[in-house]
This record gives C-alpha cells, structure tokens and sequence, in this order.
C-alpha cells in the first residue's frame, strides 16, 4: 500500500515538474529585454565615464525604455529611468552635454533675488 502512495506521489511531481517546465519556458523570452536594456545601460555607462567621453548627448531612449520596464514590474529600473529624464533637463546637464559636443553652452540664468 505504501508503495502505491509514493508511485502517486511520484507521479504528481513528475507532473508538476513537467508543467512548471512549460509555464518557465513560455516566461523565458521576458527576461530578454530587461536582460539586453543592462547590457545597453553599461556601454553607455563606459561610454560616458571614458576619457575623453564618447558620448555627446543625452540619451532619453535609454531612460524611456527604462520606464517602460514597469510593465516587467521593474520598479527600480523605472525609478531610474524617472529620475534621468528628471536629470537630463537640468541646466547643468544640458551645459555639459553642450561642452562636450563642442558647442558654446548658453550662459547661465542670473541668479533670482
């Protein structure tokens, strides 16, 4: 009788094994995007901290792509990508930007009172 309930209970975690294999398989593509948008953030990350810079501009894509991972319930890479959109139109950054491309950044705003 003992041996009928462990060939059961066996055979249910071979099913359930099975099963749970179908539903991963179906779920691995997901992790694609995520996976490849790390990859682009770290080329751009060295791009941007060698010497001199290779980059020469902002690159909004990368930060709209990371908002768009909430729908892979990616909170922290929305948060970041919030807070570059949130970055990029500062003054500061926008002058930077512009020294690196060569270009004469506007002045400075004088300061208020």
């Amino acid at each position: 009788m003992h041996l009928l309930g462990f060939a059961t209970l066996f055979l249910v975690l071979v099913v359930l094994a099975i099963g749970t294999l179908g539903i991963l398989c179906c779920l691995i593509p997901l992790a694609f995007v995520p996976l490849f948008l790390g990859l682009y953030e770290v080329r751009y990350g060295l791009r941007l901290l060698a010497n001199p810079a290779g980059v020469y501009e902002a690159n909004r894509t990368l930060a709209i792509v990371q908002i768009c991972l909430i729908v892979f319930g990616n909170v922290v890479a929305f948060t970041a990508g919030v807070l570059s959109l949130i970055a990029y139109s500062d003054e500061r950054a926008t002058r930077y930007f512009a020294a690196l491309r060569g270009e004469q950044p506007a002045p400075p705003p004088p300061p208020s009172s």
